[in-house]
């Protein structure tokens, strides 16, 4: 646990979306496969504060920076 000058912190990210957020952010990707992706343990990184569902930002953005794929033909 880190401490600040008045406080300690235990360095949990900052921004966190709900799933509505991530699947308004992610082109293709309702809410429904969100959930079935949590059910699944598949799908991106996220938290379960009490009956609350959210996804911190940052390993968000990783999870789909490791599903980018490089562009290019397909060897045709």
């Amino acid at each position: 646990m880190a401490m600040t000058a008045d406080r300690p912190t235990i360095g949990l990210p900052e921004v966190y979306l709900t799933p509505a957020q991530v699947a308004e952010q992610l082109p293709g990707v309702t809410e429904n496969a969100l959930a079935i992706w949590r059910h699944r343990r598949q799908g991106p990184p996220f938290c379960r504060l009490g009956r609350t569902v959210v996804y911190p930002l940052e390993p968000l953005k990783a999870w789909v920076a490791s599903h980018t794929f490089p562009g290019g033909s397909r060897g045709r």
